[in-house]
């Protein structure tokens, strides 16, 4: 049930704000052809860039297709494969720890001194909190791909041994 609500969040939350973003880009080049430049729509489409990232950074995760350096797990079969799986998650599940506590000393912060983007007076709060929001996401997608790893581990029907081995 929350990953079919948290790939709707990323998966139509990310296309529709792509979207925009291509719009606002958009008019940026007709207005800017037509010698009437836009002030905002840069700036806009920064900030609409920057949750686009953390939105679609959530689902690489849950897909498990960021970037990785491979050259150990091919080298290691079976129960170790998944044991060093396992140590690269919880690794990576520090790192959105880590993140999760940096926003949350960040954006108190700017609910008490609120700032203000320079062209369209955005609260920057708002800008702010996608990485937090990222974090939070990255940080359920991580713990769900945690519980598979140790539950292929535990299970005593799974043969965690390399097909290789198994024969």
């Amino acid at each position: 049930m929350l990953d079919k609500i948290l790939d709707g969040i990323e998966r139509y939350l990310t296309a529709i704000l792509f979207a925009v973003m291509c719009v606002v880009l958009l008019l940026q080049i007709v207005f800017r052809v037509a010698k009437n430049p836009l002030s905002w729509s840069e700036e806009i489409a920064r900030y609409l860039f920057v949750w686009i990232i953390y939105l679609a950074a959530s689902r690489a995760m849950a897909t498990e297709k960021h970037l990785t350096v491979d050259i150990l797990p091919l080298l290691l079969k079976g129960r170790a494969k998944v044991v060093l799986h396992i140590v690269s998650t919880l690794l990576t599940l520090a790192f959105f720890v880590g993140l999760l506590y940096a926003g949350s000393l960040v954006l108190p912060n700017l609910l008490v001194k609120t700032q203000f983007s320079p062209a369209t007076h955005i609260n920057m709060f708002f800008v702010y909190l996608a990485p937090t929001v990222g974090a939070v996401l990255m940080t359920i997608r991580t713990l769900q791909i945690l519980v598979r790893d140790i539950k292929k581990m535990t299970s005593s029907g799974h043969d965690t041994r390399g097909k290789e081995e198994a024969v």
